[in-house]
């Protein structure tokens, strides 16, 4: 399952992916979303990829950089845009870590711009910060992104 939720003020994302990842149907909800428009449609927003529910184990490596120069290709080069991915276990990490520099050689993210974790907390909290969220909205952003992903 994958889903997509944006909080327009200060205008942070929130995707959350489940099960075993089908990276077309991944592909295909990040282009809905931009083709729909609107501020949710800029890639360039802050976004947290829940991904505590996801399995990667089944990806290798060149599955990934196969994904990551598709996502180029599509127009996906958000290199300044920050993102958390919050794994569930060493493996989903350690996969998405490996993606994370695939996503960096093939343009689509700075590693410096990006975070991956298995503390959604530690990810709200690097989100709010590098990003440079204004008091007055940190608190909204963090009931918004601490979510219980089932709900």
């Amino acid at each position: 399952m994958i889903s997509h939720d944006f909080l327009e003020v200060p205008g942070v994302r929130y995707w959350r992916m489940s099960g075993e990842i089908d990276l077309d149907a991944a592909n295909e909800a990040f282009v809905a979303v931009r083709a729909a428009g609107g501020l949710a449609a800029d890639m360039t927003r802050p976004v947290v990829f829940d991904m505590r529910e996801a399995d990667l184990a089944r990806f290798t490596g060149e599955d990934m950089r196969r994904y990551s120069t598709r996502l180029r290709a599509q127009g996906f080069g958000a290199t300044g845009a920050l993102a958390a991915y919050v794994m569930s276990n060493d493996t989903n990490f350690g996969m998405m870590r490996m993606s994370a520099t695939y996503f960096e050689l093939s343009g689509v993210r700075k590693q410096e711009n990006t975070m991956v974790t298995l503390d959604i907390s530690e990810a709200v909290e690097w989100l709010i910060a590098r990003a440079g969220i204004p008091d007055e909205h940190q608190a909204p952003v963090r009931r918004f992104l601490h979510r219980d992903p089932r709900a």
